[in-house]
């Protein structure tokens, strides 16, 4: 009896020990007004940097510990504010960087697919001095994302519920703020469960427009069950005019387990076609536990049948795994439709990213590299296949599609400066640009693709855009290079198309010519877009 006595004491002591000390941790982080605010001050002079007085990225990122272990809402607004500053840097490094591309284009235009011929040495070294300036500068903004990449970090540790309210508050409806902050305040929010689920489903209420909406719609699917109060502004946003949005609000719908979504789901369904209408039919799936596709009637005759079980909670929801989420990614049988090396061409609006380097003209039936041409390539070359390849796709186009042309090698060389219908006579005109096309030079894929998203109406600002471009391919034969030639990380590239396509809406297959390939790399790049990789 006395052993109880003792062993239950002891529990409440080592409990209240226990609370203490959390207690204790949770004072630590939070810290006097003043520490605070001597924490920051170091932070703010440590990381600052100006044009005409850069700091060392290292000696910036090093600023960050002088927060230390803190956790307040002053720390909140120190880290938003410093993001928000690079944000700046990035813009404006970009400027230049696309003026440095502009000057580049202008060397080499009529050139830009064949050997580069110079009048003279000087414009032979003013070309590369152009190149080393454009690598540099693509560097510099490199590095500022890798900063903002610390400071989000940052911003994600943080567990008060003052720092992460005010986050919610003051970040995701933020008018300047840069889109991929507000991404990352949704993360933070969303893993904080039931104690960030009422602000977030306020924050929802509150929400217009189509960036604030798709990024709030993506914290409380991140939150599921918790916010099952957001469902009906999440039910109102499936018929926002953003098919972006659309899309993110049936994804919080399929994990807030509640059955009155279903039948505006389906509904929408209906309504829907392409890629927006298979994804409420994944989230058709997972909210169910059903297997009924991207099929409306399917789903109609289930829920005439079942759905009273449903919606009177006899069945459990939210816990379902989509076979067709599995199947948008699987390989492709090709029996049907239009079909583009194997991948089915089922986009309405689609940019081709060609590969025109010098590897390139190596045949097609050989794993060997190629050089710079100099007479152009050989009827058996990767350059013709691949030409042969798109003029056939681009047939196949009809008027209601909408497409474009990203041709690269060390440049970026668009088709048109803007999407095009599919009719007969763009068609034709498509085709004669692709067949005159030739390798020369080298792989500069980041850039390519960042062309491609500035068709789809990015511009060169970190801001929420609605896409003019639902699906790219980006065909390649070799691993990716600089303007300079130097070899160019895959990483930074990436994290760049990450940036580039936050919501995932554009679809990005990745097709491999040849044996000379990071495969890794472009396996990566189409699953994390929701495409596939094939390899020929």
């Amino acid at each position: 009896m006395a052993r109880g006595r003792m062993a239950r004491s002891s529990a409440v002591a080592v409990a209240t020990l226990a609370l203490l000390l959390g207690a204790a941790g949770t004072l630590a982080r939070a810290g006097s007004i003043d520490a605070v605010a001597d924490a920051i001050d170091k932070f703010e002079k440590g990381f600052r940097s100006t044009a005409k007085h850069p700091k060392d990225p290292e000696l910036r990122r090093a600023a960050l510990a002088e927060l230390g272990s803190f956790d307040t809402d002053a720390i909140a607004q120190a880290l938003v504010k410093a993001y928000a500053d690079i944000d700046d840097e990035v813009e404006a490094a970009q400027v230049r960087k696309e003026e440095v591309d502009d000057r580049i284009e202008t060397m080499v235009r009529g050139q830009e697919f064949g050997e580069r011929k110079f009048t003279d040495q000087a414009q032979k070294q003013a070309y590369d001095v152009l190149c080393t300036e454009a690598r540099l500068i693509g560097d510099q903004i490199t590095a500022l994302h890798e900063l903002q990449t610390a400071l989000s970090a940052r911003a994600e540790e943080l567990e008060s519920d003052g720092a992460v309210a005010w986050l919610v508050a003051n970040v995701i409806g933020g008018k300047k703020l840069p889109l991929s902050l507000k991404l990352a305040v949704a993360r933070t929010a969303g893993t904080r469960g039931d104690r960030m689920a009422r602000p977030l489903v306020q924050a929802l209420a509150r929400a217009t427009g189509a960036e604030e909406l798709a990024v709030v719609l993506a914290a409380i699917a991140a939150c599921g069950r918790e916010a099952e109060e957001a469902a009906p502004a999440a039910i109102k946003a499936l018929k926002h005019d953003d098919p972006a949005v659309r899309e993110q609000a049936a994804w919080a719908l399929a994990h807030l387990a509640v059955a009155a979504a279903i039948e505006p789901l389906i509904a929408r369904l209906e309504q829907e076609s392409g890629r927006t209408q298979r994804r409420m039919g994944v989230a058709l799936e997972i909210l169910t536990g059903q297997a009924h596709g991207d099929s409306p009637r399917a789903w109609r005759e289930w829920f005439t049948k079942e759905g009273a079980d449903c919606l009177a909670g006899k069945v459990p929801l939210s816990k379902g795994r989509s076979k067709l989420a599995d199947a948008l990614t699987a390989p492709a049988d090709p029996k049907k439709g239009v079909y583009y090396y194997g991948i089915p061409q089922e986009g309405k609006s689609i940019v081709y990213v060609i590969d025109c380097s010098g590897s390139m003209q190596a045949s097609i039936k050989g794993g060997g590299r190629g050089g710079p041409p100099t007479e152009g390539a050989s009827a058996d070359s990767r350059m013709e296949a691949t030409k042969d390849a798109l003029v056939e796709v681009l047939g196949k186009l009809t008027k209601d599609d909408r497409f474009n042309i990203v041709c690269f090698n060390d440049v970026v060389v668009p088709y048109l400066p803007a999407m095009v219908p599919g009719t007969g006579k763009e068609v034709q005109k498509a085709q004669a640009w692709v067949r005159a096309l030739q390798p020369a030079s080298t792989t500069n894929i980041h850039d390519a693709m960042q062309e491609a998203f500035k068709l789809a109406g990015r511009g060169v600002a970190d801001k929420y855009y609605k896409s003019n471009v639902d699906t790219i391919f980006l065909l390649t034969d070799g691993s990716p290079t600089r303007p300079d030639n130097q070899p160019d990380s895959t990483a930074r590239i990436l994290d760049s198309v990450r940036r580039w396509n936050p919501t995932k809406h554009v679809v990005i297959h990745t097709i491999g010519i040849g044996k000379d390939l990071n495969v890794t790399f472009l396996q990566q790049i189409a699953k994390e877009n929701g495409g596939r990789f094939v390899q020929q």
